[in-house]
């Protein structure tokens, strides 16, 4: 049983990596330089070119938003982080404020930014992988239910708004 639980909260942490502020960033960024030599090669890819236009922006405002929240009102996390007690502690419990949940604001950022582009009810199933983030924060219990449902409106609103700017 005891591995049972293990495997699922290494599970719950692959899922809670999808939407890490950090790799998302990163994988944007590698993803446009692709998309940029491919141009430069003579490919064309409009729903490449149309996803980065709106994703882009949609984390770049939901960061700084959830990173103002985070600054301006700070809420401690629902977990002990392992900084200076050991025992009963969370390995995955930081140090900082919980909400909002920057996770899942990524997630549901990017997805939301994807199906704006598809914009296909076959392509709603792609917010499984938010709300999954979503569970994950929940799961491996660094966050609250507020701070996820908060942070995925966040996420959403962000696409949302820049949909209608862009």
């Amino acid at each position: 049983m005891k591995s049972l639980v293990k495997e699922m909260v290494n599970l719950w942490y692959i899922i809670t990596l999808l939407g890490e502020p950090l790799y998302c960033s990163i994988g944007l960024t590698v993803s446009l330089l692709l998309y940029l030599m491919a141009r430069f090669l003579g490919k064309r890819s409009d729903f490449i070119k149309r996803f980065f236009i709106l994703a882009i922006p949609s984390l770049t405002v939901s960061l700084l938003t959830i990173f103002l929240i985070k600054t301006v009102c700070f809420i401690p996390r629902p977990c002990t982080p392992c900084i200076d007690v050991l025992n009963d502690c969370n390995p995955y419990c930081e140090d900082d404020s919980s909400f909002p949940s920057g996770h899942t604001a990524t997630g549901f950022a990017i997805f939301t930014s994807l199906w704006f582009v598809r914009k296909s009810k076959k392509h709603l199933p792609l917010f499984f992988f938010p709300v999954a983030i979503a569970l994950s924060r929940l799961a491996l219990g660094v966050h609250t239910p507020v701070d996820v449902i908060v942070g995925g409106v966040i996420g959403f609103a962000s696409a949302v708004v820049m949909d209608r700017l862009l």
